[in-house]
């Protein structure tokens, strides 16, 4: 029993000497994800707060099915984001509100929950993830929408490794027209901040 307890122990003070030497010498503990399939290092990884704006419209005309009393409204949505990162941006809107066969005409301060996935294209690399919150209609700028959402990175290529369940904040507004008894998306801007973990 002795004999196993000190091989543990030495096994966990190996473990730490590793450890501290790797961070003494400033070699990042994941390195070796973020190598390429030759081993070489991509460029600089981005380690601070990014802060991007951007701009998006729908790819095509939202689907409207109904469910009950409800619709399902999806969109996927392609622009552009600028800021600490330059690239495309695609998101894949969905929400669900009450209304019937059409997308409603919502009132005003009425609010609803929305669900995005985004996927993020630079000429480095790729980041995807998702953010969820809360889609309101203020009297002041009405039809258009205030969005607030908040996500997490959950894959990038190895150009945005230490982005990785990195935290996102989605801070927008949804430009409306409204056509009849619908209400007609036309696209949405502001800023997103990825903040790593």
């Amino acid at each position: 029993m002795n004999a196993k307890w000190l091989i543990r122990c030495g096994l966990a003070s190996l473990m730490l000497f590793v450890f501290a030497s790797l961070s003494s010498n400033g070699i990042p503990i994941n390195a070796e994800a973020a190598t390429g399939p030759q081993g070489d290092q991509p460029p600089a990884l981005p380690v601070k707060v990014l802060t991007l704006r951007f701009t998006a419209a729908p790819a095509e005309p939202p689907t409207i099915e109904p469910a009950g009393d409800t619709v399902v409204f999806k969109v996927n949505a392609v622009g552009k984001v600028t800021g600490d990162l330059d690239g495309t941006l695609s998101e894949r809107v969905t929400q669900i509100a009450g209304g019937g066969v059409n997308y409603p005409i919502a009132p005003v301060n009425k609010v609803e929950p929305i669900t995005t996935f985004f996927t993020i294209k630079t000429s480095t690399g790729t980041i995807e993830g998702y953010f969820w919150g809360t889609f309101y209609y203020p009297a002041q700028g009405y039809p258009d929408a205030t969005v607030r959402q908040h996500g997490q990175v959950l894959s990038v290529t190895p150009a945005y490794a230490n982005l990785y369940l990195a935290e996102v904040y989605y801070d927008g507004v949804v430009d409306f027209e409204i056509k009849g008894d619908t209400q007609i998306p036309l696209g949405d801007s502001g800023t997103l901040v990825i903040a790593p973990r």
